[in-house]
């Protein structure tokens, strides 16, 4: 018997109570709308909880967590693996991830999927979180103030010898 991903929430930020042990997950996300791209979304993470059906295991085990980035006509990558441990007798395990960045390579629908791995066997697949990314709607003031922000950057790195 293994364990099940019950839930796999994408948001902004995570923070744990370190005297209640709750997860706290800040800005919950479905959307993200990019002015321009490729674009970064600063500032994100994802959290998961999985339970172990019938009393948890009989015995303390080692884990793996590994955070997948789905996104349609494109290979599946791994972008995070966590160790942990699940001890004997628990019923619920949760980890969590965060990001200084989410790289925003186009509009449509991008997804990530927790799988898991339990005392060194193969990797078992878990639930999956999927956000919609869109193309923001800018006025004509806010596109001017964009193009020039990016004029200035592209200038800044040339400056430096930056240029990629």
């Amino acid at each position: 018997m293994s364990p099940r991903c019950q839930w796999l929430i994408l948001c902004d930020r995570v923070i744990v109570d370190h005297v209640t042990q709750q997860l706290n997950l800040m800005g919950c996300l479905e959307n993200i709308a990019a002015p321009v791209f490729p674009s970064v979304y600063t500032g994100f993470a994802c959290a998961a909880r999985f339970v172990w059906p019938e009393g948890g295991p009989d015995r303390d085990l080692s884990m793996r967590f590994r955070l997948v980035r789905l996104e349609h006509g494109a290979e599946e990558r791994e972008v995070a693996v966590v160790d942990g441990a699940w001890a004997a007798h628990t019923l619920h395990a949760r980890v969590f991830v965060q990001f200084q960045q989410l790289n925003l390579l186009q509009p449509g629908p991008l997804g990530f999927r927790v799988d898991f791995a339990v005392d060194g066997g193969e990797w078992e697949r878990g639930a999956d979180a999927w956000l919609q990314i869109e193309q923001a709607k800018l006025t004509a003031e806010q596109q001017a103030q964009l193009q020039s922000q990016m004029q200035a950057m592209a200038e800044s790195a040339s400056a430096r010898g930056d240029e990629r």
